[in-house]
């Protein structure tokens, strides 16, 4: 199977004959709600996938030419029951080989939506997350020092509050007295 096969047609899935054609349009959005290292980690995964499956599927393919060369062994050999035993395996190795294939195709049309996309996220994506900033100061702080600021914010706050409201009564009872001198 050449490039060009794989990027146009999935190849022919001799184990049940079906192909979702859902996993493949323009424009689908893959990685919805993920954050842009999510996203890139899963790109990642189906980029590690894709290499797992090439070489799974060489793999097949070698063991394949093996079986197929132990066939004509055993006809060679007059051993039938020897050679339906490795045509039995040609087969299972076969459709093996086919439902790589399929998955080989359908990573190698996935792929290059999900780069496009996490592109398109990391052109568009905040510069700073107010969520992950507060995060990251409670992992370099930690949260009980953040608690403490605030309490002590609002300790001062109340500090003050309460200074405020004596020197009103000060002012107050100042005037109340200044007042009753004078006529």
């Amino acid at each position: 199977m050449n490039n060009t096969d794989l990027n146009s047609t999935p190849p022919d899935n001799a184990e049940n004959g079906q192909h979702n054609q859902e996993n493949g349009p323009v424009g689908q959005q893959y990685l919805a709600g993920l954050t842009v290292k999510q996203a890139h980690d899963y790109v990642v995964q189906h980029l590690a996938t894709l290499q797992r499956t090439k070489s799974q599927l060489e793999n097949v393919n070698n063991e394949i030419t093996l079986w197929q060369s132990r066939v004509k062994l055993a006809q060679d050999k007059s051993k039938p029951d020897l050679a339906d035993q490795a045509e039995n395996r040609v087969r299972e190795l076969q459709q093996k080989s086919n439902t790589l294939q399929l998955e080989l195709w359908d990573l190698e049309n996935t792929i290059p939506a999900l780069k496009q996309e996490l592109a398109r996220m990391v052109a568009f994506s905040p510069s700073v997350d107010a969520s992950q900033l507060l995060a990251q100061f409670e992992q370099v702080l930690g949260k009980d020092a953040i608690a403490e600021q605030k309490i002590n914010e609002q300790l001062n706050a109340k500090n003050l509050d309460d200074e405020l409201a004596h020197l009103k009564e000060k002012l107050k009872q100042k005037s109340d007295q200044d007042g009753n001198i004078q006529p």
